[in-house]
């Protein structure tokens, strides 16, 4: 199942992220998803009780209606 999160930003994120779409920078892409985005996501999860991506002790929910793909 998919997980929704709505991330809220302020202005001056808004102002970021739009000059690095703009200018196509990669390097501050990256830097903006670190800082701003990878930040906003974990207090989201941490908030609303969601499990981390980054705990892969789990194995994800298998659907019987997919059949045996992949086994």
């Amino acid at each position: 199942m998919d997980k929704q999160v709505v991330i809220v930003f302020d202005e001056d994120e808004l102002i970021w992220l739009r000059r690095v779409i703009t200018d196509e920078d990669h390097a501050e892409a990256l830097k903006f998803l670190r800082v701003v985005l990878d930040e906003k996501v974990k207090n989201k999860e941490a908030t609303n009780g969601m499990r981390a991506a980054s705990d892969a002790s789990h194995r994800p929910h298998r659907s019987p209606h997919r059949g045996d793909r992949g086994r």
